[in-house]
């Protein structure tokens, strides 16, 4: 399948993509911020990656897969999240989620993983090649990593299990 049909397939979701990414990095603002500078709701700033994957690979919903074929500019997406660059957009966050339908219209199951946290392991997947032998990529477990990877898991637009951790600035998942 093609850059473009995988991308367009993806992106008839990206409404529900958005509905769940403002409940997992959104949060109503302080009353101080409210009073003190007209804000209502605030989001994290973050890059995320979107896959969404057709229904036949539901089987495969304890794993994750980042594709090796390279883009125009060399790199792979596993460079690109392995080795963000040093200043501007990076990628904080990768949405995998599954459709329900073949038209991908409809979100099924899904879960946000923290791609800061995957960079700084030393876990490593397994390649594999697609069955159309064009694209190559590798293939992660999600229980060959520590509970930190996950931030939050659900079913359409309802979440079903949400990371409680504080990070180093001090706030709370």
């Amino acid at each position: 399948m093609s850059f473009t049909n995988r991308k367009e397939f993806g992106e008839r979701c990206y409404d529900q993509v958005f509905a769940v990414m403002a409940q997992i990095l959104g949060r109503e603002a302080t009353p101080i911020e409210d009073m003190s500078r007209g804000v209502d709701l605030v989001m994290a700033p973050a890059g995320i990656s979107v896959r969404i994957r057709r229904p036949k690979y539901l089987p495969y919903r304890g794993e994750f897969t980042i594709r090796l074929n390279p883009n125009e500019d060399g790199k792979t997406e596993l460079d690109k999240l392995l080795r963000p660059p040093e200043s501007g957009l990076r990628c904080t966050h990768m949405f995998y989620g599954f459709s329900q339908d073949s038209e991908g219209r409809a979100l099924g199951h899904w879960a946000v993983l923290d791609m800061e946290f995957f960079a700084g392991t030393d876990v490593r997947g397994v390649e594999k090649h697609h069955s159309s032998g064009n694209e190559k990529f590798m293939a992660f477990k999600i229980k060959d990593f520590t509970s930190d990877l996950i931030v939050a898991e659900g079913y359409q637009n309802e979440i079903t299990y949400r990371r409680t951790r504080k990070r180093p600035d001090g706030q709370r998942d």
